[in-house]
């Protein structure tokens, strides 16, 4: 995982390292050096920015080879940005390794290096709490899941376009053991209830823009140029945080609500037809929808060669002429035996369906028994009521 050769930089996960020094030193020039024509400063100049390039470029690929190569995992992904060195991992038991672990070095080849891990949790260990009842609080909530779930963050209700009987919770778990355990066990307890826990399914990204706040393009393509703000929709200055009223308007209906509202009217629309389009684009086989792996995957994959010279074939020997061999003394021995077993256990199963019986029968005739006398109570209690009920008329009427 730290096999970046002589480079200044240090990288973890979706992790960016930095150093203090640059790149690459210069020689320092002394003074007995003779001086020299613009010329000859320019060509010098010239090789050196060649040469520098050059470096970089065949120290990248070097990098990037051997990172692949000598990688425990087989979905590390190692590239170079800037001054800094990504390391990106396609399964959660890597990421899981990575983020929890401190074991980073401070100096390589004498530089100072520095780790800088993500601040979130990704969406892949998000789990959802289903179908609690409308009378429990967010808050009641958020208590019992970090009851069962130490790690729970992020808990959010999940807002649907439609009416529900009963609210679903997402929520994040940074440790993987406690993400595993949980789905393990399937459910949690809230309000001595257990109810369901899923994988969280995300739904498909939609496009909008972060200067004007409308849906259907980015910031990129945009053609507003003043920006505004994602609240009121006024011009986003260096004041409009003390001024801004603080009251939410859509920029798609301009009703008072947030521009990215799921309960828009316009937002459900375009999510509608963003999954219909994207469910045409999968069947079609445009888009190949892979899902996120929980644990690495190795796969042994044996060459013609390495295998011939780690598994030789036995010599002179030919499968076709190897017969089992009949014991003449003990022929009948293996027939009895078998023969004696299934009787066995035929028999061990007959009385345990005979003991399995007489067991119903009992409980059966137990049950009855209680029954009827629970009915007899209850007529002896009706008809105490009645008698009194008889008293009480013939002493009212008199």
């Amino acid at each position: 995982m730290m096999n970046h050769r002589t480079d200044n930089k240090i990288y973890d996960l979706h992790m960016n390292g930095e150093t203090t020094s640059s790149y690459f030193h210069l020689p320092e020039t002394t003074s007995s050096t003779p001086k020299r024509t613009y010329d000859q400063l320019n060509k010098s100049q010239e090789k050196r920015k060649k040469s520098r390039k050059d470096e970089v470029h065949s120290m990248h690929s070097k990098a990037t080879s051997t990172n692949i190569q000598n990688s425990p995992t087989t979905t590390t992904i190692k590239f170079l940005a800037g001054h800094r060195l990504k390391l990106g991992v396609n399964n959660m038991e890597d990421y899981s390794k990575l983020v929890l672990s401190d074991k980073w070095p401070t100096l390589i080849n004498g530089k100072k290096t520095s780790i800088i891990k993500p601040k979130f949790v990704p969406e892949c260990f998000t789990l959802v709490l289903r179908y609690i009842p409308k009378s429990f609080s967010t808050q009641i909530v958020t208590e019992e899941i970090k009851r069962s779930i130490s790690s729970a963050d992020n808990i959010k209700q999940i807002i649907y376009s439609y009416n529900r009987t009963t609210n679903d919770f997402r929520f994040t778990v940074s440790d993987l053991t406690e993400y595993e355990g949980a789905l393990k066990l399937g459910r949690i307890s809230i309000g001595n209830r257990l109810h369901p826990v899923t994988v969280y399914q995300p739904a498909n990204k939609m496009t909008f823009c972060t200067n004007c706040w409308l849906i259907g393009h980015t910031r990129a393509t945009c053609l507003v140029r003043e920006r505004k703000c994602r609240i009121c929709l006024k011009v986003y200055d260096h004041d409009h945080t003390s001024t801004c009223s603080g009251k939410p308007l859509c920029a798609q209906c301009g009703q008072d609500h947030h521009s990215l509202d799921p309960k828009c009217e316009y937002i459900q629309q375009y999510r509608k037809k963003l999954n219909s389009e994207v469910k045409q684009a999968i069947n079609d086989g445009s888009i190949n929808r892979k899902p996120i792996q929980v644990h690495q995957q190795h796969q042994s994959q044996f060459v013609g060669a390495a295998y011939d010279i780690e598994y030789p074939a036995l010599p002179n020997i030919n499968i076709d002429n190897i017969k089992s061999k009949k014991n003449k003394v003990w022929q009948d021995v293996t027939s009895q035996l078998t023969t004696t077993n299934n009787t066995y256990s035929n028999d061990i199963i007959i009385n345990m369906l005979y003991k399995m019986n007489n067991d119903l029968k009992r409980d059966m005739l137990s049950m009855k028994d209680m029954i009827i006398k629970k009915i007899d109570e209850q007529v002896m209690l009706n008809t105490k009521n009645i008698q009194l009920h008889q008293v009480s008329l013939c002493t009212i009427n008199t």
